[in-house]
């Protein structure tokens, strides 16, 4: 029972049970030996169907001890095999068998009688009937109330032993009326449900008596097993058959494996192990099989992974489809279904695609395959994809040229004949159709000369359509004449006009005769003509779907109706014209007979006209025109052509060419109908060109004063305004044009600095765009003076007598607010200066008004956004703007709540990763300049983005010219000096700062007390040890090695690393090559982490670095742009006149040593200006040490590191001052105000 139950699941054996109960089910049985230990059994078992259904099941058993294994079975039952109604015949024919101390016996044929009640049963019947009380806990009623009574009729008849199973001679002997009284032992069963569990855990734990029964089977019977057969053409079979215990002599058994088997987990036969259950599962959820039969096309990830699984089995084999049928057929010789070697995973190989003839003959069909060395293979579709070499029974992993979507959809077509050129040509062109078809092999060589299919026209006719209909459901009792507007569908094949064919493919070859002889043949182009079908209007619908009239017409054969369309509200006045404009939108051309009812209209050319718009400073486009006496606006309409064009800016450029644009005028109030007006296509184009950009996405967008002044190629006279008579965006146009030769002005004498030519220029620039009370981004590259020409313009404005006595506004980083108030001061000392930041702001309101000038932080116009909004600010200035980039950050909604007179930006990169940051800069400045970020998208960012533009790049550069002035370094190199040094002062992080201040504080106490003990001039290496941790913290807290600073500052941050990444790829874009000094080579390590975060490359040179040549050669010859010096070993003997800017990232007290280090760029060969850039921190040791560098040139000298007496000559004040805490030193950028 247990290889039954095996075999074909629990499931079923119980609804087999249920059937051999019923004496009647099986009428008939029959068993044929069919080789040395192979068996059929033949049977004919009642089930549902009036006629029984006929069954046969193959065995092999072992004679010796009886043991037996299921090798097929099939049943003529929907099921097909390994059915309820096998596993019925196989319970009954098992119980027949008698097993003594030598084997099993049984006839060859056995016919098995019908049972009356009452009678004795065989004792091969009573044990199926306990086996089925055990087993039957979903049986019905019916059957356990019979197989109750069985039991109690085998208790009361006395009738057999239970020793042995009987003969057939034996039951017929029970038969008699007078049987020979012997013991008998009555068996009755656990309860259902309790019997099935125990059933299912012991066999579920491997019962040690099922162990010990069950002997080792026979070297010579082969036993069932599922093999997976791989087909030339890529199709993957699950099939049952058998094979040794060793793996020998594999066969098929010519049925496929079922889809039963999924009903339930258990479900599966015994032999499948866990690879096969996953194999098998999947195969069935692709659902490309038919029947129940297992077979599915491998392809992609799914089908890789499937061919894994079944390669893992040992049981993967590949076999021709042309010899699958006969291998499977019930009459094919053993040898047919024999199988080869199993098949294994070859190396990767190179692979060409090719197109081959089945057998090499090119008559014969042809399929893509993969060419190795010369030898086409069947390609499987897999992702990745195999080449299946069938000689050596090896997939072979291939990688081709086409990606594995086209991969799949080629191998997927059907063989076709090389000399068929009509289905050729379809195949060609629906393989161009594909996005990597330039990497699919040349069609097979009879099909080059093949015509390629025409690409028809489509014409949409609005036509009168004219027909007799019958009356009376199809009986001619009246015939009528009926008339309907209607379209009609037609596609011009150079001048032939064919109907539009619904049957596609099915009807795509249409052969013309005459008297029997073929005149044309034509090949319609259905691929093109389905795209024109789903471009067809939404508002109609095809005739016969929208009145039965015509679809009987039709039927009775009137009227050919396939390709008329019709409005379901027959509206042709009312919706005609929208039905007309959407097939013209979307590119149909367009017949009109003269009899339909739509109203044409010829119209003069249209005005362009600027109409105020509700919101204040915009402009609403219109092209006005009059029409039968009323003035109508045709903007919508040619909006909404343009918004169905696939390439707008094709479009346009064709206009010239078109005879007539058709355009529907909207109903006017109170009138039916709308009007459809004719427009040569010439007129289009002058119309649209110089505002084509607000006429994109299917609306007109509205449009700023601002972009009307920057109208391209648009005479004033061209132009009618509507309730408007002020032309002032034209008197701004012509003021923004002369910003293009503004002649430079001077600073006002009080200034303490003089600007070169180029910034001079600047300045006249600015005060431009003041005038204009417009706003601008100046966006010189960095050292160029961006800061000076921004201070000379404030303090023009503040020294103006005709100036409005306002203050201005600087928004800058937190870590640069003190570099613009060192540079003030420096500069233009006169100005009154607030710094708003810190907590001394709070006090700040009294004083805002009388400033000249106010600092701040970007995150302190995000906190004080309502306290800085509400003051009306002469100039507002963003410094570093690139940092305000996203429009919808909070810090960039503050920026926008400021109010001013002029707005501006300054910025070495006006846009760093994509144009969405210019938008956001120039929508802060001069909203409406690019229109919203919706438009800006549609018209610019996308075009030059993702299609390179360059005619909408030109249009973007036009439109920010007159508001952004940059100038590189390469255009004012005449007005730069040789060399240009500066200080860009750096104000700490905020916990940078605590630890700084703790840190000086403990240093301070200890230096105190170690003077008193041992004086002044013994105190040297403590004084020295105390600077030198100062110092470390001013570059980055990381590099004080103390235990307590690294647990609690371990995210201090640096501001100084922060202003050198931030700035680092500016200059790099700028094109610069530079030299960064540093005298800790820790802090070297940092820099370079930093710059491999953003990819950039470097090298480095340190007093370890061995090979000094190669880092030298690739700086020099370009290769890397970057160089990492350590003080010490980069400042002295080194060439370097390829770098143009050079950074000292920590001052050296020694002006010498620094100058040293500059000179390796500096010197005698460098060709072009040098940039000198010195980060100190502000209020710190660094700034103390830069004021006693002008004063004590001998301190410089002693605090050079080193020597024992290094100190020589300093004093005691001058230790306090070095010591002194943050922010506390008078006159320097710390302070707040200045006077």
């Amino acid at each position: 029972m247990n290889e039954i139950r095996e075999t074909f699941g629990n499931a079923v054996l119980v609804r087999a049970l249920g059937i051999e109960r019923d004496k009647h089910d099986i009428v008939w049985l029959a068993t044929a030996q069919t080789n040395d230990d192979e068996w059929r059994v033949q049977g004919q078992v009642q089930g549902s169907a009036e006629e029984p259904y006929q069954t046969e099941i193959e065995l092999a058993i072992r004679l010796e001890d009886g043991e037996f294994s299921v090798l097929n079975s099939d049943c003529t039952c929907p099921v097909g095999n390994n059915c309820k109604h096998a596993a019925a015949l196989l319970v009954r024919w098992v119980g027949s068998w008698e097993l003594d101390g030598n084997g099993a016996t049984f006839a060859s044929i056995t016919t098995i009688e019908d049972q009356r009640p009452g009678a004795v049963l065989p004792a091969s019947q009573a044990w199926s009937r306990n086996a089925g009380a055990n087993l039957s806990g979903n049986a019905s009623s019916d059957a356990s109330s019979d197989a109750s009574s069985d039991a109690s009729s085998d208790a009361s008849s006395n009738a057999s032993s239970q020793s042995n199973a009987p003969t057939t001679q034996q039951v017929e002997e029970e038969a008699t009326p007078t049987p020979t009284p012997t013991p008998t032992t009555q068996k009755t069963g656990l309860p259902a449900s309790l019997s099935l569990w125990l059933d299912t855990t012991i066999r579920g734990g491997g019962s040690v008596t099922n162990q010990s029964v069950k002997k080792k089977p026979s070297a010579t019977t082969r036993k069932p097993c599922i093999f997976y057969l791989l087909t030339d053409d890529g199709v993957l079979h699950a099939l049952r058959g058998r094979r040794r215990p060793d793996g020998t002599e594999p066969e098929l058994t010519g049925e496929y494996a079922t889809t039963t088997w999924l009903s339930s987990g258990r479900d599966l036969p015994s032999y499948a192990d866990e690879i096969d259950v996953a194999v098998v599962t999947l195969m069935a959820t692709r659902r490309e099989y038919a029947f129940g039969n297992l077979s599915t096309l491998i392809s992609g990830v799914q089908g890789y992974q499937l061919l894994q699984m079944a390669q893992q089995t040992g049981r993967l084999h590949t076999l021709r489809r042309s010899s699958l049928t006969a291998a499977l057929s019930k009459s094919a010789h053993p040898a047919e279904r024999s199988l080869l070697d199993a098949v294994m995973i070859g190396a990767p190989r190179a692979a060409t695609l090719t197109w081959r003839a089945n057998d090499g003959d090119p008559a014969k069909q042809v399929r893509l395959a993969a060419t190795i060395e010369g030898v086409p293979m069947a390609l499987i579709a897999s992702d990745p994809p195999y080449a299946l070499d069938m000689p050596r029974h090896q997939l072979l992993p291939v990688s081709v040229a086409i990606s594995a979507t086209t991969l799949m959809r080629l191998t997927a077509l059907p063989a076709i004949k090389s000399d068929d050129d009509f289905a050729w040509t379809y195949v060609r062109d629906a393989i161009e159709a594909l996005p990597d078809a330039a990497n699919v092999p040349p069609l097979p060589t009879a099909t080059a000369t093949t015509a390629r299919l025409l690409v028809p026209k489509a014409v949409l006719a609005f036509v009168l359509v004219e027909y007799d209909v019958a009356q009376g459901w199809g009986r001619k009792i009246n015939v009528q004449t009926h008339v309907f507007p209607a379209v009609q569908l037609l596609f011009d094949y150079n001048g032939q006009r064919r109907p539009s064919e619904p049957q596609g493919f099915n009807a795509a070859v249409e052969i013309e005769k005459l008297d029997g002889v073929v005149q044309t043949t034509r090949l319609r182009n259905v691929r093109a003509e389905s795209e024109w079908q789903r471009r067809m209007p939404t508002q109609l619908a095809r005739a016969l779907q929208v009145e039965y009239s015509i679809a009987h017409a039709a039927l009775e054969g009137s009227l050919t109706t396939q390709s008329l369309w019709m409005l379901p509200s027959h509206d042709w006045a009312g919706k005609g014209a929208e039905v007309l404009a959407d097939a013209q939108a979307a590119g149909f051309q367009i017949d009109i007979d003269g009899s339909f009812p739509l109203s044409l209209e010829d119209i003069p050319t249209p005005e362009l006209e600027l109409a105020a718009a509700p919101e204040n400073g915009w402009y609403r486009i219109a092209l006005g025109v009059n029409v039968n006496g009323e003035r109508v606006d045709l903007a919508p309409a040619l909006a909404k052509l343009i918004g169905a064009q696939h390439d707008p800016e094709a479009w346009l450029a064709a206009m010239p060419s078109v005879p007539t644009v058709l355009l529907s005028v909207p109903p006017r109030k109170g009138k039916h109908g709308a009007i459809v007006v004719r427009l040569p296509g010439e007129r289009v184009h002058a119309l649209l060109a110089p505002v084509f950009d607000w006429f994109r996405g299917g609306e007109v967008t509205p449009i700023s004063g601002l972009q009307a002044a920057m109208m391209a190629d648009l005479p004033p006279s061209a132009v009618r305004y509507l309730g408007r008579d002020d032309p002032r965006w034209l008197n701004m146009r012509a003021a923004i044009a002369e910003g293009a030769t503004l002649t430079a002005t001077t600073p006002h004498p009080a200034f303490q600095a003089s600007l070169r030519p180029y910034q001079l220029h600047g300045l006249a620039w600015l005060n431009h765009l003041r005038a204009l009370s417009m706003a601008g981004v100046l966006a010189d590259d960095m050292g160029l003076g961006k800061t000076v020409q921004t201070l000379a313009f404030l303090h023009q404005r503040a020294q103006s007598a005709s100036a409005e006595r306002r203050p201005s506004l600087i928004v800058a980083p937190t870590s640069v607010t003190v570099n613009w108030l060192a540079e003030t001061r420096r500069f233009a000392p006169t100005l009154r200066v607030i710094c708003h930041y810190g907590a001394s702001r709070l006090l700040d309101d009294a004083r805002l008004a009388n400033a000249d000038l106010v600092l701040t932080s970007y995150p302190i116009l995000q906190r004080d956004e309502k306290r800085l909004s509400e003051i009306k600010w002469d100039v507002v200035v963003f410094d570093e703007a690139q940092m305000i980039k996203n429009a919808k950050a909070k810090t960039y909604q503050a920026a926008q709540s400021l109010s001013a007179d002029l707005r501006l930006a300054l910025t070495g990169t006006p846009m760093e990763n994509h144009l969405g940051e210019l938008w956001a800069l120039f929508n802060l400045l001069l909203p409406g300049l690019l229109g919203d970020l919706e438009t800006f998208n549609r018209v610019f960012r996308h075009p030059i983005e993702q299609r390179a533009a360059t005619e909408q790049m030109q249009k973007l550069r036009a439109r920010i010219r007159p508001f952004m002035l940059r100038r590189t370094r390469e255009q004012v190199l005449a007005d730069l000096p040789e060399k240009t040094e500066y200080t860009r002062w750096i104000e700490l992080q905020p916990l940078q700062a605590d630890l700084y201040e703790s840190l000086r504080t403990a240093i301070h106490d200890d230096i105190r007390k170690v003077i008193d003990k041992k004086g002044l001039k013994q105190s040297t290496i403590h004084i020295l040890d105390a600077l030198l941790k100062l110092r470390q913290v001013c570059c980055d807290p990381r590099l004080v090695k103390l235990p307590s600073v690294n647990k609690r500052f371990a995210d201090a941050g640096s501001a100084k690393l922060e202003w050198l990444m931030g700035h680092m790829p500016e200059l790099l874009e700028a094109g610069r090559q530079i030299l960064v000094f540093s005298q800790f080579t820790s802090m070297l390590a940092l820099i370079a982490e930093g710059l491999t975060a953003q990819g950039i490359t470097f090298v480095t040179l340190t007093g370890e670095t061995v090979d000094r040549e190669t880092p030298i050669n690739q700086f020099q010859s370009g290769a890397v742009r970057v160089f990492l010096l350590s003080l010490k070993a980069g400042g002295v003997g080194l060439n370097l006149t390829a770098a143009d800017t050079v950074i000292h990232y920590d001052p050296w007290w020694n002006p010498a040593v620094e100058a040293q280090a500059t000179a390796r760029a500096h010197r005698i060969g460098q060709t072009k200006p040098v940039f000198v850039t010195r980060l100190v921190t502000q209020g710190t040791l660094e700034e103390r040490m830069m004021t006693l560098l002008t004063r004590k040139r001998e301190l410089a000298a002693a605090l050079l590191e080193g020597g024992g007496n290094a100190l020589t000559g300093i004093t005691l004040a001058d230790v306090e001052s070095l010591l002194a805490p943050l922010n506390s030193l008078a006159g320097t950028p710390s302070q707040s105000q200045s006077q």
